[in-house]
């Protein structure tokens, strides 16, 4: 059985709870707070705890996870606690699932906004001379503020807009307050792709699992059978025991042929340079 976490009023006894033991460490390694002032705990754990007493994280897999004979010999093979395991997985899974279901989408930065303006002005190909600026080819710069439009359509200003523009980003390169922090449209909301979603739930349990030595004197608690110490096929089975893909090729060490499937590591092959465009809805 896994024991269930005490409903504690004040939020901030989540973060002195055994049982998140794995849920604390994780969370202060991935998602620690900062700004300008300095780098504090994560509020993750606290707000997990809360979540989970109110009944809003899904554990209706619990049985399937405890009844998994390879998930727990691996578990225990690698020192890990199976109740500290479930709440760190069940944690990483609300994580991912705040980016990745109905989530508020990230409006573009003022950097990102800026750069692509000056890319847009450079396709004018201008040639600058002492006193003219000559374009190849020609452009048009709307503004609108209120119901009064500007427009630009004179080469030169367009050119002129474009190296302050660039001098701009040059000199205030380290602004990444100003310049990277977008805003968010809670109105406009985005569901990621599965794939999107597995990418993440991967990189964060593997992360925690990285440096973690698998003590092979351990036998299973089954007759004949070897343990897995394949940290990754272990994130590939809890992404099968949670839910997150009902894909069985996920819960599977070898394949039909008898080779090393490597399942989820072929799946996430896919990814490439993976952007997430929104902003988690219930970690803040």
């Amino acid at each position: 059985m896994i024991a269930n976490l005490p409903d504690y009023k004040d939020g901030a006894a989540y973060y002195d709870e055994p049982l998140l033991e794995y849920v604390i460490k994780g969370a202060n390694k991935f998602w620690r707070n900062n700004d300008e002032e300095g780098e504090w705990d994560s509020n993750v754990p606290r707000i997990f705890g809360k979540r989970c007493c109110k009944g809003l994280i899904n554990t209706s897999r619990q049985e399937k996870y405890l009844a998994s004979t390879e998930v727990q010999d691996t578990i225990r093979a690698f020192g890990l606690d199976a109740t500290k395991f479930w709440y760190l997985c069940l944690c990483i899974k609300d994580y991912v699932e705040g980016y990745t279901i109905a989530a508020p989408v990230m409006n573009i930065s003022p950097r990102e906004e800026l750069k692509n303006l000056v890319a847009e002005l450079d396709k004018m190909q201008p040639t600058f001379n002492p006193n003219f600026i000559k374009v190849t080819n020609n452009g048009e710069l709307t503004l609108k503020v209120d119901k009064h439009p500007v427009r630009i359509k004179e080469g030169q200003t367009l050119s002129l807009i474009s190296v302050a523009l660039k001098d701009f980003l040059a000199k205030n390169d380290g602004l990444s307050n100003l310049l990277d922090t977008a805003s968010i449209d809670f109105e406009d909301t985005a569901i990621l792709s599965p794939i999107k979603q597995l990418y993440l739930f991967d990189y964060y349990l593997s992360s925690f699992l990285k440096d973690l030595v698998a003590d092979k004197t351990i036998e299973s608690t089954q007759a004949n059978r070897k343990i897995s110490y394949d940290k990754r096929l272990l994130v590939s089975r809890m992404i099968y025991v949670l839910g997150l893909s009902n894909d069985k090729r996920f819960n599977t060490e070898y394949s039909e042929s008898g080779d090393k499937s490597n399942f989820l590591k072929n799946y996430l092959s896919k990814c490439k340079n993976v952007e997430i465009p929104t902003h988690n809805k219930y970690y803040w």
